[in-house]
């Protein structure tokens, strides 16, 4: 009877075109905009890395949709570990993603009791679909100690699609990668998925660089921004950020410091108000206020004073005034 129920769940949850999470609370793709789809879901990491479930692998020849469109996929990692069952999947982006909004992970375990919310885009379509459900998390097994099973705690359910989606806590930080739903109406048992605390050393190693926005914005008129990162990197790592363009880093916590694995500081960046660009690293790099350019203002022409291109069109004038003060002069004498 128990299998029936999970089977009839599940299909339905396929079949119908429902918000991502059943029952649970739409939220607005663009204040998400490190999500993404594809038959599944994912979270974008550092810019070019998507974090999802490695059963979803069968998926990355479509590319994933982004909240800005498609981008294509160039290599898929799944976890090898052999000492843990672990489906977690890394896929290498061909061209970095375009993300205001990052979520930072976390290598601590989850405990039991833990309310733990599931962001994914299930069976939804478009800018609707993205939603989330809040579980309870009950204690692991002792043969199973790298999964995470959730149980219905009324705040809505996954549904087929969700695969990837991340776990994160109370404090926004992702914890585990979902991997399976079905509801279970005897238990309340609902999700499972691994806990990223089992992966941490295969996703630094993997990575191997920093956790950032690709985009950052300043005040128009000019000011100041701070930008939160992560190192991903698998070693202690010596902050060597550089500015160019209208951009300047005058602060924040990373500058100067040697930064630990998974440990999150800050860039304060200050800007006229233009494009400019911070690189974290190599090919990371950070846009301030991507597209804004600065106006230019004409050179001033040293013979009339007027803006650039004035001294030909002064010059013309005059040569046009004179001959046509010598056709008058024919025409009266």
């Amino acid at each position: 009877m128990k299998k029936s129920l999970i089977a009839l769940a599940l299909i339905s949850a396929v079949s119908t075109p429902a918000l991502a999470i059943q029952g649970g609370t739409p939220i607005s793709w663009s204040e998400h905009d490190d999500l993404v789809k594809m038959n599944c879901s994912g979270t974008i990491l550092a810019g070019k890395w998507i974090l999802t479930a490695g059963h979803c692998e069968k998926n990355a020849s479509l590319g994933v949709t982004t909240v800005n469109g498609l981008i294509n996929v160039e290599s898929v990692i799944n976890n090898p570990s052999t000492d843990y069952a672990l489906d977690i999947g890394l896929w290498k982006l061909t061209t970095p993603a375009n993300t205001k909004n990052i979520t930072f992970l976390s290598a601590r375990n989850i405990e039991e009791g833990e309310r733990i919310r599931i962001s994914g885009f299930g069976a939804g379509v478009g800018t609707q679909g993205l939603a989330y459900a809040e579980e309870i998390a009950i204690p692991p097994t002792e043969a199973r100690p790298e999964w995470v099973t959730l149980k219905i705690d009324g705040m809505g359910n996954t549904v087929g699609g969700d695969s990837g989606a991340p776990y994160t806590d109370v404090n926004g930080l992702i914890v585990g990668v979902h991997n399976s739903g079905g509801v279970d109406a005897e238990t309340g048992i609902n999700a499972q998925g691994a806990r990223l605390l089992y992966a941490k050393n295969w996703i630094l190693e993997t990575v191997n660089g920093w956790h950032y926005p690709t985009l950052a914005n300043t005040p128009t008129s000019g000011g100041s921004v701070t930008i939160e990162v992560q190192s991903l990197y698998a070693d202690a790592f010596m902050d060597n950020a550089t500015a160019s363009g209208d951009a300047t880093i005058t602060g924040g916590t990373c500058s100067g410091a040697t930064v630990q694995p998974f440990d999150i500081c800050t860039y304060t960046v200050s800007s006229n108000g233009y494009e400019g660009t911070v690189t974290l690293d190599g090919e990371q790099k950070i846009t301030i206020n991507k597209g804004r350019t600065k106006p230019v203002t004409p050179t001033p022409d040293p013979e009339t004073g007027s803006g650039g291109g004035g001294g030909s069109l002064g010059f013309m004038s005059l040569f046009a005034a004179l001959g046509l003060g010598l056709v008058r002069r024919k025409t009266n004498g």
